[in-house]
């Protein structure tokens, strides 16, 4: 699925139209229309405003991983680590309790150690 499919199945899951998209980034409806045509691709900061409408990563919309909310998955799992460019937070997401509760371990143990 692609970003424009991504944005539209959003935004009709929030019961919004192209026009209240719009109107939030600021842009015009049919700018909203041409990105979930694929004709346009939104720019750096547009993406950033539309993954935070949507309550969803820029990874997600981009379609760098399948979950939508990286936070609540890494929270479920307790997992304490800081997302940066080099972790597969889509992987990330996935760990069970209890290898979740053996990261933790041993991060609580390496932070503690003097």
């Amino acid at each position: 699925m692609d970003i424009g499919e991504k944005i539209k199945i959003l935004r009709e899951k929030k019961g919004k139209t192209q026009l209240d998209i719009a109107k939030y980034l600021g842009v015009t409806y049919q700018t909203i229309y041409k990105y979930e045509k694929g004709i346009a691709i939104p720019p750096a900061d547009t993406l950033k405003k539309l993954a935070d409408f949507f309550n969803v990563s820029t990874d997600y919309l981009l379609g760098r991983t399948e979950v939508e909310k990286i936070d609540e998955k890494l929270q479920d799992n307790n997992i304490a680590i800081a997302a940066n460019s080099k972790v597969d937070l889509g992987k990330l997401a996935k760990i069970d309790n209890k290898t979740a509760k053996l990261i933790n371990t041993l991060i609580d143990d390496f932070l503690n150690e003097d």
